[in-house]
């Protein structure tokens, strides 16, 4: 049985996290489902881990889900486009959460294995609810980028803060500059 056969029935708000050296899971595998997935879905990606992951960004995601489900606290909404060699980030504000930081990561590999590159952070900055991020280009070396979000609650009454980071998913800028432009890698 195909387990893609539920993909409609999987109408609870989902993040996908991601380890992104994970040996046994595609950096790119996301574009085989993702797309497919309805209701609320997002992306989270942990940086620099395989398939172990950090235990933070992971328990933050859970307690958000954890408010939606049992308090009504909306998720935060974001939209990503590329654009040549650029990953934009758009949001509107969020009932019940702020956009605290906003960080572009990168990796590169002389080939189109990332599992064991190293990935580098660097702030972006966020005016008018927006997030630009612009993919540097390597004669030589294939870029892998994404851009994360944190978020904070602003809830009202609520005696604590939550944050919550979630990411785009992972863009593909070939080392072809002919190719250039975030492209995805093509499904079977």
């Amino acid at each position: 049985m195909d387990p893609f056969q539920y993909i409609p029935t999987l109408t609870t708000p989902k993040i996908c996290v991601v380890g992104t050296n994970d040996p046994y899971w595609h950096l790119f595998s996301w574009q085989h489902y993702f797309p497919e997935l309805s209701g609320y879905k997002q992306m989270l990606y942990i940086p620099n881990k395989g398939h172990g992951v950090e235990l933070l960004r992971p328990i933050l995601a859970i307690l958000a889900l954890i408010d939606h489900v049992c308090c009504g606290t909306q998720l935060p909404e974001y939209q990503w486009k590329v654009d040549d060699r650029q990953i934009v980030v758009e949001w509107a504000s969020q009932q019940d959460y702020t956009v605290l930081a906003a960080y572009l990561w990168t990796a590169r590999s002389s080939t189109m294995d990332f599992r064991r590159a190293k990935w580098a952070i660097s702030p972006l900055p966020i005016p008018e609810n927006q997030a630009l991020a612009q993919i540097a280009e390597f004669e030589l070396e294939n870029v892998s980028a994404f851009v994360e979000l944190l978020f904070e609650t602003h809830e009202a009454g609520k005696a604590a803060k939550r944050r919550l980071y979630l990411s785009t998913p992972v863009f593909l800028f070939p080392k072809d500059s002919e190719r250039s432009g975030g492209i995805e890698i093509p499904r079977p």
